[in-house]
């Protein structure tokens, strides 16, 4: 099952490249837990649960706050039921015109094949200051 969950992972950053939620969303377990750095003035993190719950308070947001943004893999690790990938965040952000550029892991996990969390390591200040 490890390929497959690499092969997935690898899907979803060409689906968020394409602007694709809706795969990306499709591609959770109905439980999972994303779980993005909290940092003062970042406002995307925190605890989210579910698709919808992702949907609303992740990425429906990215557009109110950013001008652009990319996830760019870099590497991939294959650990069975977890993929980590490390990688970079590109972007400006909306009200400030600032550009940034950050490493970025992210962590996902899976069970009985589905994709039950998510969990991102990346400089939350940085990308705050671009925000503001």
């Amino acid at each position: 099952m490890s390929q497959q969950n690499v092969s997935l992972v690898q899907s979803l950053y060409e689906a968020f490249a394409r602007g694709d939620v809706p795969t990306i969303l499709g591609a959770m377990d109905p439980d999972i837990v994303w779980d993005i750095p909290q940092a003062p003035g970042y406002p995307l993190g925190g605890i989210h649960r579910g698709p919808q719950g992702i949907a609303s308070e992740f990425f429906s947001l990215i557009p109110s706050y950013y001008l652009e943004f990319a996830a760019i893999p870099q590497h991939t690790v294959d650990d069975g039921d977890r993929v980590i990938v490390l990688g970079e965040y590109r972007g400006k952000g909306k009200a400030s015109g600032t550009a940034f550029q950050v490493p970025v892991a992210h962590v996902y996990n899976f069970r009985d094949g589905r994709w039950i969390r998510f969990q991102e390591y990346t400089d939350t200040g940085t990308i705050a200051a671009a925000l503001k």
